[in-house]
């Protein structure tokens, strides 16, 4: 059984989610500073939990009750999915403690196909630059605030406003209980860093720089901007979470003065099922594993209409291990879709094995027919 918890009973389950403290989120939705919804296994003495915000999802406690695990997965398919998928996000991540809900992980999202991957959460130590020192000419930084919101001519405002609500219910809302700032350039935003989840003296940081102005150290003056003026206005603790693949993110916040406090795992999956489970072939295909890759994108072919990439992954997985006329049948299939990219597919070292074989010229002279109707690449 599962019940959903009052608001005024939120405080019940802060021992349940004590194991992920470290995600602010949930501190920050008992706290009632965000806005969600509480399920447990027992409303007066909870032993399991589960909550989410937006894409998040967190999941605590006892895994001893099967009756809770059941139904924590009708809640991803009768609410947490839909939500999702109506909001027009693209996947999920879930956020769990102790390590095994992972013996539970088929119940809990059955037919989901999930990823296990890893994140990494740093918390700041000693802010090692002065950020106003290495202000390149030309930019300017600024409190995201309503003067810098009322600049309507500013490019960009758009996308700061989206990532300011990706996390609070509101502009409005995230104004009145976090902060951030962000670099201009003329009249364009290209980078910013906003405080996420804050509560009980304690933030958590969001940033992004757009492309084009990236590897140019300005996702390092953001976040040494938002730490100072955190560490000044009552916020004691600033922590940072990153996808363990990320590197450009950990060498920013190692930069910026934080260090690594903790590995942990989650799983996420993609709403859309075909995708999802090529992106489940993509694991194994970057572990060289490739005849376990192919199968995953086999799953997603037969599931509905695939994209280009799947098509195109699935030939050079079958290429690398020697299977060449599978390999061909996916190029033809690729083609037949509309792919037009004649020098790539010479250029492939994943497709090296072709050359020269029955086929192989055939379809490069279906490309470059197509090349030489519509120089463009685009059929027409």
């Amino acid at each position: 059984m599962i019940y959903e918890l009052e608001a005024h009973a939120y405080e019940k389950v802060r021992p349940v989610f004590k194991t992920l403290d470290h995600n602010l989120a949930v501190n920050s939705i008992i706290a009632g500073l965000t806005r969600a919804r509480i399920y447990v296994d027992d409303p007066l003495n909870p032993r399991a939990a589960i909550t989410w915000i937006k894409h998040r999802v967190y999941l605590a406690g006892s895994t001893h009750n099967d009756g809770f695990t059941r139904a924590v997965d009708e809640l991803f398919t009768a609410q947490i999915y839909p939500q999702n998928v109506a909001a027009g996000r693209s996947e999920f991540v879930l956020y769990y403690a102790p390590h095994d809900w992972e013996k539970k992980i088929d119940v809990i999202l059955r037919d989901k196909a999930p990823i296990k991957d890893r994140r990494l959460y740093f918390v700041f130590k000693q802010l090692k630059h002065d950020w106003r020192a290495l202000m390149p000419e030309g930019f300017t930084m600024h409190p995201v605030d309503d003067e810098l919101l009322a600049k309507t001519g500013l490019k960009n405002l758009n996308r700061l406003a989206a990532e300011m609500g990706s996390e609070r219910h509101s502009v409005d809302d995230f104004l009145s209980k976090s902060f951030g700032f962000c670099l201009v350039h003329g009249d364009e935003i290209v980078a910013w860093c906003l405080s996420e989840y804050n509560s009980d003296h304690r933030c958590q940081v969001g940033i992004e720089t757009l492309e084009g102005y990236r590897k140019r150290g300005l996702a390092t003056l953001t976040a040494s901007a938002l730490v100072e003026h955190a560490l000044s206005n009552g916020i004691t603790t600033v922590g940072w979470h990153c996808w363990a693949s990320n590197q450009a993110s950990v060498a920013t916040a190692m930069k910026v003065g934080f260090e690594k406090a903790r590995d942990y795992p989650v799983y996420y999956a993609l709403f859309d099922q075909v995708t999802n489970l090529g992106v489940n072939g993509n694991v194994y295909f970057r572990q060289k594993r490739y005849r376990e890759a192919i199968q995953w994108y086999e799953k997603a072919f037969q599931r509905g209409k695939a994209p280009e990439w799947i098509y195109w992954n699935a030939a050079c997985a079958s290429a690398l291990i020697g299977e060449r006329d599978p390999a061909l049948n996916y190029l033809n299939q690729l083609t037949d879709q509309g792919f037009t990219d004649l020098e790539l597919l010479k250029n492939s070292p994943h497709l090296a094995s072709l050359h020269g074989i029955q086929g192989w010229k055939a379809l490069l002279d279906k490309l470059a027919e197509i090349e030489r109707i519509s120089p463009t690449g685009v059929n027409e």
